[in-house]
């Protein structure tokens, strides 16, 4: 037999009423190749329907090379290695993408830079951009010669000396490296990005004590010291003396205490009416007889009253219309009295703005009781020594720095209230008393 003869048997029979038996005998072998093969298509690089021909031919630029004569008519077959079979199976596809990892990577934003750079591309301005840079490069080399110049110089000079109380503001008086240590090393400048609220310091961390608290002050300074501290003492003094004041009972003599006694005791017990004036009653009755004896108008009477005050209307009305009219002759007169308005609002304007930045500086009020100042600690003229070393110190540390804390807002102000301590009970046991029995 030269040919496969295959034996076919009968043919299947089934109902074709239902699309169960059209789905189970239905021979879809050819669809099921054809998406097989297009799915390892779009695995090895995408559908070859939709490729160029660019992607799927190439030409061929380089010259083929002649055989030589002696070789023509006969070919050498060159045995060329190939890996294993099973090794094969294990290096990866190149045309298979690699799997990417499960978990989802934010995709970064494009910086200002790179879409300037884009953006230029774009426009066809590399050229410019690049000059823009060796120019900017170029800034950059001559601020940082100068800043080196300058270090150069303070660290010569050495630091700035500037008089704690010579009245100047110490905020003038910059550092040697104001900024220039950040560029050197980063080779940046500081980004702004603090917020301009969290610099701003309303009430100073450190205070200044007058130069009359140094230990060995000048005499004028000193003395001006000590009429401060006389002058805060008497006011404190004056204020223990109001209070006093007020808690005090006045001493009344014995007669007074019981005429105040008496009239006292005797009110609301007589009459009052018969107290009251004999004037003050006739004005009463004045009165009430008044109202009483009051005649009705008659309607000749209301119509007279109220033509009268229709032509008092009309009268008023043409003399504002005329006011109106003789106001655009005072051109020149409003637009003075306007500037005078407006002056005077921006010196209000300017007078509240000067309170403002003055009262910024303050303690603030944030709880019910009010910030009361450290009392000035002094030294008297026969208490001064003049050496550090033999000072005795005066006040107490740890009130002043809470008391600092109250000054700065960091803490509400408290008063400290001490409590009443609870009376101590006797009691006597049962079994005590029975034994003393």
């Amino acid at each position: 037999m030269t040919e496969l003869q295959i034996k076919k048997g009968p043919r299947k029979r089934f109902a074709k009423n239902r699309k169960k038996a059209w789905r189970k005998h239905t021979d879809i072998k050819d669809v099921e190749d054809f998406l097989e093969d297009q799915r390892m298509q779009l695995r090895t690089g995408g559908l070859v329907s939709e490729k160029k021909d660019e992607n799927l031919f190439f030409v061929e630029s380089k010259p083929a090379i002649e055989e030589p004569e002696h070789s023509k008519g006969r070919r050498k077959r060159v045995k060329v290695e190939k890996p294993l079979k099973c090794h094969r199976n294990l290096t990866p596809n190149p045309f298979i993408p690699p799997v990417h990892s499960p978990t989802y990577t934010k995709p970064k934003k494009k910086g200002k830079r790179v879409l300037a750079k884009e953006e230029a591309e774009r426009k066809g301005l590399i050229g410019r951009v690049k000059k823009q840079k060796l120019e900017m490069a170029a800034v950059q080399r001559q601020t940082h010669k100068q800043l080196k110049q300058r270090q150069g110089e303070s660290r010569k000079s050495g630091r700035q000396e500037y008089d704690l109380w010579s009245g100047k503001e110490v905020d003038n008086v910059k550092s040697p490296d104001d900024g220039g240590h950040y560029l050197t090393i980063t080779k940046q400048k500081r980004v702004k990005c603090r917020r301009q609220h969290l610099s701003k310091t309303p009430v100073p961390a450190v205070e200044v004590l007058p130069s009359g608290a140094s230990y060995n002050p000048s005499y004028e300074d000193h003395q001006d010291l000590l009429k401060d501290a006389l002058v805060e003492a008497v006011a404190c003094e004056k204020k223990e003396a109001k209070v006093n004041r007020w808690h005090s009972f006045s001493t009344v003599d014995a007669y007074d205490q019981q005429k105040n006694w008496l009239s006292e005791m005797s009110e609301g017990l007589f009459n009052e009416e018969e107290k009251q004036p004999i004037a003050i009653k006739e004005s009463v009755k004045e009165d009430d007889t008044a109202g009483k004896t009051g005649t009705r108008k008659t309607r000749l009477q209301r119509q007279k009253e109220a033509k009268i005050k229709e032509m008092e209307n009309k009268i008023q009305k043409g003399k504002d219309k005329n006011i109106k009219m003789h106001q655009v002759y005072r051109l020149k007169a409003l637009k003075n009295e306007i500037k005078e308005e407006e002056d005077l609002m921006k010196k209000k304007r300017e007078k509240k703005l000067a309170v403002k930045k003055q009262l910024s500086k303050k303690t603030k009020q944030i709880g019910p009781h009010k910030y009361e100042a450290v009392p000035i600690s002094y030294k008297l003229s026969d208490e001064l020594v003049g050496s550090l070393r033999e000072l005795k110190p005066e006040g107490d540390m740890l009130k002043e720095c809470y008391k600092d804390y109250e000054r700065r807002n960091m803490v509400e102000p408290r008063v400290w209230k001490r409590g009443t301590k609870p009376n101590l009970k006797t009691v006597e046991k049962r079994s005590h008393r029975e034994a003393i029995a």
